[in-house]
């Protein structure tokens, strides 16, 4: 099996597929992480809430860990978004790039339009 070019009309389709699915992959992190914490968020006001009649000897330990789960998702989120604004600048200078130099196969292609769209998503969202 030949090896991929590293220059040339493939290696930069190729690039932006790379760079276009990382910004969807991350831009779906921060909607699961954001789920998750609304989800952890209430399992933790359910044992805090919890009939003291109902609690076991495993209930401190159970709000500790619903505590520290809300706290872990919660500080994923942020952290996210940055990787979303790198993955998005990359991709945005690479799309600047590649309209200035004119390559009809690659502005034509696909992969091309696919991150044109992701970046229009995206500044839309903001």
């Amino acid at each position: 099996m030949p090896a991929a070019p590293t220059s040339g009309p493939t290696a930069l389709i190729r690039s932006l597929r790379i760079k276009s699915s990382s910004l969807n992959r991350l831009q779906k992190d921060v909607k699961a992480y954001t789920s998750e914490t609304t989800s952890a968020q209430a399992s933790l006001e359910k044992w805090r809430t919890m009939d003291p009649k109902e609690r076991d000897e495993n209930w401190e330990w159970n709000v500790k860990n619903a505590e520290k789960v809300v706290r872990d998702c919660a500080q994923m989120v942020p952290l996210t978004q940055v990787k979303v604004h790198a993955a998005l600048d990359d991709l945005r200078d690479l799309v600047d790039t590649l309209k200035a130099e004119g390559d009809e196969e690659v502005l034509k292609s696909s992969e091309y339009e696919t991150a044109c769209k992701a970046l229009q998503t995206q500044t839309s969202e903001q």
